[in-house]
């Protein structure tokens, strides 16, 4: 969270490269919370996006 809040992009992909997750994770950031989304293939067909937003606290 702290990375993304100051706008470390290397720190953060850094970051959830680590996570083993297997597809490429686009990233964006805003003054309210993080956006993470994947995007996956099925028979080299794009067909799947996982969105995700997550808040900074409350």
């Amino acid at each position: 969270m702290d990375a993304a809040q100051a706008s470390d992009d290397a720190e953060v992909d850094r970051i959830i490269r680590e996570t083993g997750v297997p597809t490429v994770v686009e990233t964006s950031y805003s003054p309210t919370g993080v956006t993470f989304t994947l995007r996956d293939e099925a028979a080299g067909i794009p067909c799947c996006t996982l969105t995700m937003y997550i808040r900074w606290g409350f």
